[in-house]
């Protein structure tokens, strides 16, 4: 009997919220909070592009200090990845 009236005391708990239009809220901040660490583990992938050895005709420009190598209008900078040199995209 206990666990009847726990269900109930839950159910009118639930459709209160629902019928003040508190639950609707917190399903959209659920769904922009995970719409957020999607963009921003897929921004993550993007940057994390990398050649391990440059093209012929790539260019070298200097700028506030940083050396970036360009191959085609895409930026790479140069890093060291377990003693190997990589050269990581740069995001524009």
């Amino acid at each position: 009997m206990k666990r009847r009236r726990f269900l109930k005391v839950v159910a009118v708990a639930f459709s209160t919220l629902l019928i003040q239009g508190v639950l609707p809220s917190v399903a959209e901040a659920y769904g922009r909070r995970t719409a957020r660490r999607t963009a921003r583990r897929t921004t993550r992938r993007v940057a994390r592009r990398r050649l391990y050895t440059l093209p012929a005709g790539y260019t070298t420009v200097a700028a506030a200090g940083v050396t970036y190598y360009v191959v085609d209008g895409v930026r790479y900078t140069r890093q060291m990845e377990g003693g190997n040199v990589v050269y990581v995209e740069v995001p524009q």
